[in-house]
């Protein structure tokens, strides 16, 4: 399952007082049936990652720690940047077979 989550409706706090909400989530059943694998996602439309703003970077770091916290608390999700040369399809299947 693939959706784009609304703006504003996962608000992650900054360190820059200003809230942040990632792009897509995904939801990915095993081949073998067993586990649902739940992604969400940071699209940048840039070729390199050195070209993502220190703004942007900051937003991102927070979100990371946000969702690590949520794993941590026993919820199954990976959160995930993605750039114009990282397609979707190779992030699920890293998290699938990794």
């Amino acid at each position: 399952m693939y959706g784009k989550i609304p703006s504003h409706s996962i608000c992650i706090p900054t360190v820059a007082s200003s809230n942040y909400s990632p792009d897509f989530i995904y939801v990915v059943k095993k081949t073998d049936g067993t586990k649902e694998l739940n992604i969400v996602i940071e699209t940048k439309a840039y070729d390199k990652e050195s070209n993502i703003s220190p703004d942007e970077n900051t937003k991102i770091s927070c979100a990371d720690e946000f969702f690590k916290a949520m794993a941590a608390n026993g919820y199954n999700v990976h959160f995930r940047k993605q750039i114009n040369s990282t397609g979707v399809k190779n992030i699920i299947d890293d998290l699938v077979t990794g």
